[in-house]
């Protein structure tokens, strides 16, 4: 195979399993079940394809602004958030301006790239799986603890043995997430300014023709976001002289480390299938959604006045 079609094919695939994570993280885990009257596999293929996408350009925004340290990498989480609420959809300026965070910074941002994407695949390097278990055991407990929240919310309950086959399932989706990603070397990631160039027209064409159109309030509040949030990146690009995360990523994989993922979906069904069983009804909704949305406003600011001030 000619090298510069490898290293095409190895991009592309380094894209589409990064847009896998997302979609369990930001797709799967949010909505907490899988509705099996309803929808088929197949069906999330163009989910997969638009996350993809984002992660095209979030994966952009590491390496052309440098990001190292984890004040940057959620800085780009935003921007990786507010492209999927704020230009993709819309949902960004719903009851303004606490959509701002949820889910942009507070879903997307923290629980996706930070934990979702970022920490695991850390976890992989790691030469121990005690880690990864721990992660695991409460990932399981939270993910268990939110998804019950639909029960109340929208009145959407699967029974334990439809949990199990989606919750196994999801993770199955990210143990493959995972080890595409571990597989492809950081350095075939090297988008020209060609691709920056278009990637940047095309997301400011749907902005423009479809976004502002459907929700006036992007016109003023989008720009701000953005504008702090490349600023902030901007100023640790001039800063950072050291390897960005995608480099931090690259290393030995221990495969017990993915087996040890297992713990999480068994650790869900097994608290969900005791509250469901016990006819116990938690309104765990307004405790994440208030934790979470106080959370992403407050690592948003922390971040910015971290990156601004750096020398």
């Amino acid at each position: 195979m000619r090298p510069l079609l490898r290293e095409y094919l190895l991009r592309l695939l380094l894209v589409l399993s990064t847009g896998v994570i997302f979609v369990v993280f930001s797709e799967l885990m949010f909505w907490g079940r899988y509705d099996f009257a309803k929808n088929i596999p197949a069906e999330y293929l163009h989910t997969v394809l638009a996350y993809s996408f984002m992660a095209w350009v979030f994966l952009i925004v590491v390496r052309l602004f440098r990001v190292r340290s984890l004040h940057a990498l959620f800085m780009a989480g935003a921007v990786f958030g507010w492209l999927c609420e704020g230009i993709f959809v819309q949902t960004m300026y719903d009851d303004f301006p606490i959509k701002i965070s949820f889910t942009g910074l507070a879903w997307h941002a923290l629980l996706t790239v930070c934990c979702g994407w970022y920490l695991f695949r850390r976890l992989m390097l790691m030469d121990s799986p005690l880690p990864t278990l721990k992660v695991s055991v409460l990932a399981g407990l939270i993910w268990a603890l939110w998804s019950v929240w639909w029960w109340i919310t929208k009145g959407l309950v699967s029974t334990p043995d439809e949990y199990a086959v989606y919750a196994i399932i999801t993770t199955v989706m990210l143990i493959v997430g995972l080890r595409v990603s571990a597989m492809i070397p950081s350095a075939v990631f090297r988008p020209s300014k060609g691709d920056i160039i278009v990637t940047m027209l095309l997301v400011l064409l749907f902005y423009l023709l479809i976004t502002i159109r459907a929700n006036h309030l992007a016109l003023t509040v989008l720009p701000v976001c953005m504008g702090l949030a490349f600023y902030a990146l901007n100023k640790n690009r001039q800063a950072e002289t050291e390897p960005d995360v995608l480099q931090q990523l690259d290393g030995r994989v221990y495969p017990w480390n993915y087996a040890a993922i297992l713990v999480m979906p068994a650790v869900s069904t097994a608290v969900y299938a005791i509250l469901y069983y016990a006819h116990i009804r938690l309104r765990t909704g307004p405790v994440f959604y208030l934790g979470l949305t106080t959370a992403g406003f407050t690592l948003f600011f922390y971040s910015f006045i971290r990156l601004v001030r750096r020398r």
